[in-house]
């Protein structure tokens, strides 16, 4: 059994030092060979390397100022869900990578 401290340190950091600050060299360490972003390319869509192009494509989107408020992570054995609220100070809805990936509601 996983230890839950380490993964909600782990889930952490994937949002606050990979996905948002850009330490994309963490992915080989914390993302697991499975994980699939199904919005990416399929050549850059799986494991560490689907990681990074979905941390990559979000500072795109979001502009350096992206951060994450980690509210809760709840651990069950080695699954893990969080809670959390993405912030940023950009009009993302101008850009076309936004728009043709993610919904927008009024």
């Amino acid at each position: 059994m996983s230890d839950p401290a380490a993964l909600r340190q782990n889930i952490q950091d994937i949002l606050v030092r990979l996905s948002a600050g850009g330490e994309t060299d963490l992915a080989q360490r914390l993302i697991h060979p499975d994980f699939v972003n199904h919005e990416a390319d399929p050549e850059r869509s799986r494991g560490p390397e689907g990681a990074k192009a979905t941390s990559e494509w979000l500072r795109s989107c979001f502009g350096q100022d992206m951060s994450f408020e980690v509210h809760h992570v709840l651990v069950d054995g080695d699954l893990a869900a969080a809670h959390v609220t993405m912030h940023d100070t950009t009009r993302v809805a101008s850009h076309p990578a936004f728009r043709r990936h993610t919904s927008l509601s009024p």
